[in-house]
């Protein structure tokens, strides 16, 4: 516990770190030096915090440290004055000290710098982001959830469920469907204003768990859906359960992870676009791009069908007998990849065909489906007009065209707003910048963004590998994006605080 000193004029408090502790001295100008030193552990009541006209106070409680680097913390309750007792504890080893300027490092919802993460002056300690999050998405991940398994979406839901009834004190709801249930959180709020949007169904299929297991090693967590999107859901109770320890409300904010996003999202459109609207705001906790990039823009997105319907014959005898469906369609498919602009943003790529039954049958059917990806409402029309527009060669077959460009583009004019104030906090924050990118993926935001809904997207997990077996989550940076969606969900809730 730091010693009392009468008449020193300084403060000196333990504010955060795991192998150390950082010193805080406050003169009377108000500059602050931070020293670093050997302290580690519980610390005593005399925790600095640092109020918003730039005052060093203690704070009430202890705080146990947890960070492996150094930060100010900001904390928006459990002061005991603006001004502080002042104490000289040296039993700190000094090192070379860091002199600071500027404001405090304090966001609206009272948030820390740096790598220790403190939400109103709780702290995210390493025991939290590293065990108990990691936990839960162990219990995630180890449940599967392929997309159209409703029986494995059921016990999914159930699982998100009980996630939020542990973290937060009450369970979600399970909105049913067709395509399995729905999950949605709310505080009850008459009037919300931020909707945490994702999803809960995965691409992988039932058994992939058998070979490839909820795994943590070299700093990554791996396993079916880790990345896409398992680890967002986490995220979000996290970042909720740890704004409302801290004595910060929670009040305004909805949660919806829906079943079917991963297949299309027409089971959950009209829900999800119903509570945009409502909120007025979204969040969507689909992985990161590259390197942690919030995704501010993605291409519009759909699937198409194309069927050939032919006449058999037998390959040998009489081919003339019949009308050949696979050389139909190699003539659709050339005419169909012709439609890609990539100058414009627009790619048209078949990406699955079939065709035939016997290699002496003249095959008498045949389909492909072929993946749309548009940036502007402009090529979304030509490209449906197009397809919906394409002729037989063959006079003797028949062709039958579905489907359609699904999900809208998101213009980056959506993501302004909310990406600025993202980078304002963060920035608050003292994370590294944030980095905005336009993907070709599309997800249930594009939804939301095409009614005007400001959204942001790509606020879940750091990572790679999506839909892939080496799919991966970058542990180290769990911590962090908590600490930012926390903070941003706080100035969004109450963006005068």
């Amino acid at each position: 516990m730091p010693n009392e000193a009468e008449g020193s004029g300084s403060v000196s408090a333990v504010v955060g770190s795991v192998g150390g502790a950082v010193g805080v001295d406050v003169d009377a100008g108000g500059l602050a030096t931070l020293v670093p030193g050997a302290v580690s552990g519980a610390v005593s009541p005399a925790v600095a915090a640092v109020t918003d006209d730039g005052v060093v106070v203690p704070v009430v409680e202890p705080v146990r440290l947890g960070s492996d680097s150094w930060s100010f913390v900001h904390a928006a309750a459990s002061m005991l004055a603006t001004t502080a007792t002042p104490t000289t504890d040296r039993r700190m080893a000094p090192m070379m000290p860091h002199r600071c300027h500027g404001p405090p490092i304090a966001d609206r919802a009272g948030i820390v710098r740096g790598g220790a993460g403190s939400v109103g002056g709780v702290f995210l300690t390493d025991s939290f982001v590293l065990d108990e999050l990691l936990d839960d998405l162990a219990t995630l991940v180890s449940i599967e959830s392929p997309s159209h398994d409703t029986a494995a979406l059921e016990r999914s839901a159930l699982a998100v469920s009980a996630l939020f009834e542990r973290r937060l004190g009450t369970p979600a709801t399970l909105v049913p469907s067709a395509a399995g249930p729905h999950v949605h959180w709310s505080d009850g709020a008459d009037e919300p204003s931020v909707l945490l949007l994702g999803h809960h169904d995965t691409v992988f299929p039932a058994g992939t768990l058998r070979t490839r297991p909820f795994t943590v090693a070299d700093g990554r967590a791996t396993g079916p859906g880790a990345f896409d999107m398992k680890a967002g859901i986490v995220l979000a109770v996290h970042a909720l359960a740890a704004r409302r320890a801290a004595g910060h409300p929670v009040s305004g904010v909805e949660c919806l992870f829906t079943s079917d996003e991963e297949v299309g999202s027409a089971a959950s459109r009209a829900l999800l676009e119903e509570r945009a609207v409502a909120c007025g705001s979204v969040l969507v906790l689909e992985p990161s791009a590259d390197g942690g990039a919030l995704k501010t823009g993605r291409k519009g997105c759909g699937t198409f069908e194309v069927s050939v319907t032919g006449r058999a014959a037998h390959a040998g005898l009489e081919p003339e007998k019949g009308a050949n469906a696979l050389v139909e369609l190699a003539h659709q498919i050339v005419a169909i990849s012709a439609l890609g602009r990539p100058d414009e943003g627009t790619t048209v790529t078949p990406t699955v065909a079939t065709a035939g039954t016997a290699d002496n049958v003249v095959p008498a059917s045949a389909c492909v489906r072929v993946d749309v990806r548009i940036e502007t409402a402009d090529e979304r029309r030509r490209v449906e007009q197009a397809m919906a527009a394409l002729e037989a060669v063959d006079p003797d077959v028949q062709l039958e065209v579905t489907g359609d460009i699904g999900r809208p583009p998101m213009p980056e004019s959506a993501s302004t707003g909310l990406f600025e104030t993202a980078g304002d906090v963060a920035m608050e924050l003292g994370l590294e910048p944030l980095n905005g990118v336009f993907v070709g993926g599309g997800s249930d935001g594009n939804f939301t963004a095409a009614l005007g809904v400001p959204t942001l997207d790509g606020l879940g997990a750091v990572g790679g590998g999506a839909h892939a077996d080496h799919e991966w989550v970058d542990v180290a940076s769990l911590e962090h994006r908590v600490v930012l969606l926390a903070a941003l969900i706080g100035r969004l809730v109450d963006p005068d605080r």
